[in-house]
């Protein structure tokens, strides 16, 4: 129910009296008015008395009152005959010495009158959580003073309105329950309530409860600045009482773990301070984003945003700054106020990304406030890189990445080449991208740079696309220090100063002035039989107590791809050396070996029993079913020759 902001106009209007400069408020008297049988259509008409059947005349209204209540109708209850009760709607508080006394106290709980109005609606919120510091407030007034003979008027009419609702209150309090009535005694402005928010179990503080709307408040980071972000969260409407802990928002002292509740959140608000700037993570659990199409600047035409939820189990730049661009902006943050002295005031740095002095000073300041701590928000917002698309995700899922410190020396290049590869990487300041594939992943884990693998299909036809496209890998890969994949040939490829990996099948397609801007030129030609025999063995690996033969004949190159035993756990192989020795005899390239033992390995976990040579036979001949023996083809028939891969 809504109530006005100020008493509603009269019809007939009381008579003004006038009186002495700063006269307002000066008798010690309550003045009460009851709505009386309506004079018109549109306004309220008061009475001094409370009516019977027939009001008596309006009389003139005593504006040197300390306090006016207003009763209306009570319109949810009736009484026999008909007759409806009158409820205090709001109250006036006219005397300069009430509102001297208890502004600072009710201010203190957060209720705030700025000016020297002071009108209190029912349920009268500010009195009831107030009540106990004003009678105290009462207690220590010297006896006789004219502040506490004006502020006993309000202590009596306090009584008055809270004689009935403390008991019920204490009953349903007491068994853990609420009616829907008296639902505001469980959110004083202040409080702090519990609820799952979106998914994630959350704590807010309350500013206030209307029309069955929660308003709260709680702490965010926007990638410059931490500070408030408001929400609403809504009650579901009931009748009767409820529990109170079943209520979609509820006091945190309510939930049946609350004290371990709080150390688990302020220690959740703690992790988030550590994803300030820009974090290269691993990522488990469920996310929400936006999925940004590529923008055409000639036709003004944006292919999206579309909302989508995904399990964002993989690997993420963490950047809450750039994010903020692209995920659920959250506008201008309120200001976090620890205190006034010049020690306590926190950076609020506008339009830019927090300095590393900045964030450490968010580090030690909020770090120590358990209210700030406790009230942080759960969330952060990445860059996937698998799904290439910025997403809202939970800062509990996140953890250190995995690198695979040894996927470079699994990479089948010439020692020398694989030394200059990595050098030249390693002494690059600038270098910066995303993205995974062959050589540009091995690379980036070995250096601990996140890959940025930016595809044709994912930049457009036109070239106002392309451009754009473009540029936000760019500005993103030397913002984070990544290393750029592109599987296409770039048209500004000049103005580029970070490292790039890009791949292509044909190689005398290749235009002479992009050659010519590359630094170094991998060719991979035909496997030999020792390297695939290698292959071989790196994808099918003994059982961990079982020594791994060493490859006999191999030069200085090493092997590639992982075994997919983190896909098969449990899974082994049954192979001899001599069925190494056949198998290595197939004359086939490393993508083919590489889905044959997927294949085989799948279907055998499926049976129930080890890899054996005859179904990776079949798997090479479902995946290659062009491929021969070494012995069965001619030197220059293997791959035709016509098709090579440079990285």
């Amino acid at each position: 129910m809504s109530y006005p902001q100020a008493p509603i106009s009269t019809c007939p209007p009381l008579p003004n009296i006038t009186l002495p400069d700063g006269f307002t408020g000066q008798d010690v008297f309550v003045q009460t008015f009851f709505e009386g049988p309506p004079t018109c259509k549109c306004c309220k008409n008061w009475v001094e008395s409370e009516p019977a059947e027939a009001p008596p005349e309006v009389k003139q209204k005593y504006v040197g009152t300390a306090i006016i209540k207003y009763k209306c109708k009570d319109h949810t209850s009736t009484t026999v005959g008909g007759l409806r009760q009158y409820k205090i709607q709001w109250m006036d508080i006219l005397s300069p010495l009430i509102r001297k006394e208890i502004k600072p106290l009710l201010a203190s709980l957060g209720y705030d009158f700025p000016n020297d109005a002071m009108t209190l609606h029912a349920p009268f919120q500010a009195l009831y959580f107030g009540q106990a510091r004003i009678s105290d407030r009462f207690a220590r007034l010297e006896e006789g003073c004219d502040d506490k003979q004006h502020l006993k008027l309000l202590i009596d009419v306090m009584k008055d309105l809270f004689v009935d609702l403390a008991p019920r209150v204490n009953d349903l309090l007491g068994k853990g329950k609420i009616d829907a009535a008296h639902l505001w005694v469980l959110f004083p402005k202040g409080q702090i309530v519990h609820s799952r928010h979106l998914g994630h179990v959350q704590a807010f503080q309350v500013r206030s409860l209307k029309d069955w709307n929660l308003y709260c408040r709680y702490v965010a980071y926007d990638g410059a600045a931490f500070g408030w972000t408001y929400t609403n969260i809504r009650i579901h409407e009931f009748v009767g009482t409820r529990s109170a802990n079943e209520l979609e928002a509820y006091p945190i002292g309510f939930h049946p773990r609350h004290e371990e509740l709080k150390e688990e959140l302020i220690e959740r608000g703690r992790k988030s301070l550590d994803y300030q700037g820009i974090s290269f993570s691993d990522y488990e659990g469920p996310a929400e984003g936006r999925i940004v199409r590529v923008y055409d600047e000639e036709e003004e035409e944006d292919y999206g945003p579309e909302t989508q939820h995904i399990k964002a189990t993989g690997r993420v730049v963490v950047d809450a700054f750039r994010g903020a661009d692209y995920v659920s902006p959250m506008g201008s943050l309120g200001t976090l106020t620890p205190g006034a002295s010049e020690e306590t005031k926190l950076p609020c740095p506008q339009g830019r990304r927090s300095t590393p002095e900045e964030q450490d000073i968010y580090r030690s300041r909020i770090g120590v406030n358990r209210l700030w701590l406790m009230l942080m928000s759960p969330k952060t917002v990445a860059y996937h890189l698998k799904e290439k698309v910025w997403v809202s995700v939970s800062v509990e899922g996140l953890s250190p990445t995995s690198w695979e410190d040894d996927a470079f020396e699994q990479l089948v290049l010439p020692k020398s080449t694989k030394d200059l590869v990595l050098t030249f990487v390693e002494s690059h300041k600038t270098t910066q991208a995303l993205g995974s594939d062959f050589v540009a992943g091995k690379v980036s884990d070995k250096v601990k740079r996140p890959l940025y693998h930016l595809q044709a299909g994912e930049m457009g036809s036109k070239p106002s696309s392309l451009k754009s496209s473009l540029q936000k890998a760019f500005r993103l890969c030397e913002e984070w220090d990544g290393v750029l994949l592109l599987d296409v040939l770039l048209a500004t490829l000049e103005y580029y100063s970070g490292i790039i990996f890009m791949t292509t099948n044909i190689l005398e397609g290749l235009d002479p002035a992009i050659v010519s801007r590359l630094d170094i030129h991998l060719e991979y030609s035909c496997l030999d039989f020792p390297t695939r025999l290698q292959l071989w063995r790196n994808l099918l690996p003994p059982p961990p107590s079982t020594p791994q033969p060493s490859p006999s004949g191999t030069d200085d190159s090493s092997a590639t791809l992982p075994a997919p035993a983190a896909t098969v756990p449990d899974q082994h192989h049954s192979l001899t050396e001599d069925d190494f020795l056949d198998l290595a005899s197939w004359k086939v390239n490393g993508r083919d070996i590489k889905h044959a033992v997927k294949n085989a390995w799948r279907w055998c976990f499926i049976k129930g029993k080890p890899v054996t040579l005859e179904a990776l036979q079949t798997g090479l001949i479902t995946t290659a079913p062009g491929s021969k023996r070494e012995a069965d083809v001619e030197d220059d028939g293997f791959n035709g020759g016509k098709r090579r891969r440079i990285e």
